[in-house]
Parts: structure tokens; C-alpha cells; sequence
């Protein structure tokens, strides 16, 4: 919804649920158990399924 306000953040955790995946800034695959960046927040955001590695957070610092 246009002007519509939510709140959320990339919050760091364990991938644990999700059994495969890709990086949205490397493409690198995701494996379960690797430490990912997930967007949360409420309600959930539309991009809550997008990962992103934390070795592709720490190269953009």
C-alpha cells in the first residue's frame, strides 16, 4: 500500500528451516546451518524469503 509505514530489519540467525537457497547479493548457494541475513519484521515483508550470506555482508562493510 502506497504511504503505508513497517517496520523491519535483516536480523542475523541460523538457517535451520530452510533447506536451500541462494545468496541475494552473490548468488552463492545457501546451505542448511549456514549463518544468513533474513528481513523481518511486522507484518512480514514481501522479500522475507531473501537471504543473504554473512561473508557477502562482511565484503560489503
Amino acid at each position: 500500500m502506497p504511504g503505508r509505514q513497517t517496520s523491519c530489519s535483516a536480523e542475523h540467525q541460523e538457517n535451520s528451516h530452510i533447506l536451500a537457497g541462494y545468496c541475494a547479493i552473490s548468488g552463492k548457494r545457501i546451505h542448511r546451518g549456514d549463518i544468513v541475513y533474513r528481513p523481518t519484521g511486522r507484518p512480514p515483508p514481501g522479500n522475507r524469503a531473501a537471504m543473504i550470506t554473512m561473508e557477502a555482508v562482511a565484503r560489503a562493510s
